[in-house]
């Protein structure tokens, strides 16, 4: 059975080491749940942490459009007057980003680059590494138009509809009345509007909603909500482990899933390479048979004649022997006027034959192009001059 042990680690650990802890099955039933320090947390197949209290900031910027490559550096720039620490030094996660008014309304949760080494290496370091790691801001889900307030026996958090979650001081109820005034009156300015009609209350099992003395004009109607349960909502919550944070077990698990199809694809890859190499000598095989072939029946044609250029040689040879027998050869005038006549149609102004080359003088108006290409076509090398052609025979090669 696979298992996940969530951790909910606030600011003050490991210095201080007990965490509330819960163990879940693979279909995210409650095996067990509590509080202790790493030594007595329940074995597990996966550990994941969610952060808690002032570790994570959740802010909404607007930013213009841009090439994908400068969202990173456009996303600093827009936090610089909503951060202390340059954001340089913290690692920046986005949870949304829609358009609007031609901007993009983009959420980023803040996490502090020096805690979050500090935390990959502390789980490293006691053998729990993390698969994930998430917010519990984004632990509270919204629900539009009206405001949800989620309280347990540690702290408050406040959803303002679909915006992101802020956390409350809660260490009493005058002071979180008094933070959830300080937030009703900054949305009421921010958004020109009235404070929200209702807020959905989600109380956890061992939390309980204080008297809250709010002020006479800032009272919305509390309705009760589900309970809250720190871990129940936590697969729908952004993961923090990417870039240089991304853990190596995972990505080693990635490798593993990624290692059939690639195994699959090199030996395909293998027997196509194969396939072509068996293909490419049997070929170079056939070639040495005809080189071979040819020879031996250029050594039967001319016994006695060294083989420097064999079929040209054997043009040459069957052209004598043409000429031998009384039958015309590739050069022969008689060759070479009947190529044109059946070429042209017509007979030429003048000709003149000389050493394998009839020079033939054209009437004017003859399409030399066309003719060209049907001389080209019985195997006549054509050559043109002032008003004719010159043929021959094409050379072997």
């Amino acid at each position: 059975m696979t298992t996940r042990l969530l951790l909910r680690i606030d600011e003050h650990w490991p210095r201080e080491p007990a965490a509330d802890w819960v163990l879940l099955d693979a279909s995210n039933r409650v095996l067990q749940q509590g509080c202790s320090g790493a030594a007595h947390w329940p074995a597990a197949d996966s550990c994941e942490a969610i952060l808690a209290g002032a570790q994570c900031l959740w802010l909404e910027v607007m930013l213009p459009p841009a090439p994908k490559r400068e969202r990173a550096r456009l996303l600093a720039y827009a936090l610089e007057e909503h951060l202390v620490d340059d954001p340089d030094t913290q690692h920046l996660t986005v949870t949304h980003s829609a358009l609007e008014d031609h901007s993009r309304r983009t959420g980023v949760i803040v996490v502090g680059r020096a805690r979050m080494v500090q935390l990959v290496a502390q789980f490293d370091a006691i053998g729990r590494p993390l698969s994930h790691l998430r917010s519990l801001l984004e632990t509270v889900p919204p629900a539009p138009p009206r405001w949800t307030l989620a309280i347990d026996a540690h702290m408050a958090l406040l959803r303002p509809g679909s915006s992101p979650t802020v956390c409350l001081e809660a260490s009493s109820a005058q002071a979180l009345a008094d933070a959830l005034s300080l937030s009703l009156a900054q949305a009421a300015r921010r958004a020109g509007a009235e404070t929200p009609r209702a807020i959905e209350l989600r109380i956890a099992d061992d939390g309980a909603l204080p008297p809250l003395p709010l002020a006479q004009d800032q009272t919305p109607a509390f309705e009760p909500g589900p309970p809250w349960q720190w871990w129940a909502y936590v697969d729908h919550c952004t993961e923090l482990l990417h870039g240089e944070f991304a853990p190596r077990h995972m990505r080693s698990k990635r490798w593993h899933a990624l290692r059939a199809p690639l195994l699959l694809m090199a030996a395909t890859v293998l027997a196509l390479i194969t396939a072509n190499l068996v293909q490419i000598l049997d070929q170079r095989q056939s070639l040495a048979d005809l080189d071979a072939r040819s020879l031996r029946l250029f050594a039967r044609a001319l016994p006695g004649t060294p083989a420097v250029a064999p079929e040209a040689q054997l043009a040459r040879a069957l052209a004598d022997e043409r000429r031998r027998t009384g039958r015309l050869a590739e050069g022969d005038f008689i060759a070479l006027l009947r190529a044109h006549l059946e070429a042209a149609g017509a007979t030429p102004l003048d000709i003149d034959y000389e050493k394998g080359k009839l020079d033939i003088g054209l009437s004017p108006g003859t399409d030399i192009a066309a003719l060209k290409t049907r001389l080209a076509l019985q195997g006549i090398d054509v050559r043109g001059r002032d008003g004719g052609l010159v043929l021959s025979a094409r050379p072997r090669p």
